[in-house]
């Protein structure tokens, strides 16, 4: 309805507007408004992000790295550990050896090998994380060993796996 003034009236159907939109105007309402309809968009819930996608194909990608190594003879103590502001993707004793283990998957044909995704900076923050998790354990005179786990998955889902057994050096810093 049309005031004499030319702009909207505050009565529909003879009932005040109530809530907070009563005292918007149209035009910011709009624009709070514009663009939520109910079909899919980029980013939106109803379509799993990217992130999202990439954090399921690592936890399958862990999953299946950790029943690999269980084959290999390793015995998975925890996966997805994480301690202070650090994390381990999992946790195994192979003999007398307790290794922490960096799990990357990628699909076929992605760029780059999965082990070379390992860089300077993700080592540092694994032996940080694996110095914690020691003290956090009480765990002395243990021999520890960093691994790295490279699961390749076709586009068929076939899995591949690749174990670097003891990946890198943690350095002379690594005391526990």
């Amino acid at each position: 309805m049309m005031s004499s003034q030319g702009t909207s009236s505050a009565v529909t159907s003879g009932t005040e507007r109530r809530g907070i939109w009563r005292s918007w105007p149209a035009s910011v309402l709009h624009r709070f408004t514009a663009g939520r309809s109910r079909r899919w968009r980029p980013g939106s819930i109803d379509q799993p992000s990217i992130a999202s996608t990439t954090m399921a194909v690592g936890g399958a990608g862990e999953r299946a790295a950790a029943r690999y190594l269980s084959r290999q003879g390793y015995r998975v103590l925890a996966h997805d550990v994480r301690v202070g502001r650090g994390q381990i993707d999992l946790v195994a004793w192979e003999g007398n050896v307790l290794c922490f283990v960096e799990v990357k998957t990628r699909r076929r044909g992605e760029r780059g090998a999965a082990v070379e995704a390992v860089t300077l900076a993700k080592q540092a923050h694994m032996v940080r994380a694996a110095m914690r998790f020691l003290q956090e354990h009480r765990l002395r005179d243990v021999m520890v060993r960093f691994d790295v786990v490279a699961v390749t998955v076709s586009p068929e889902g076939r899995s591949s796996f690749e174990l670097v057994r003891n990946a890198f050096d943690p350095g002379a810093e690594f005391s526990y």
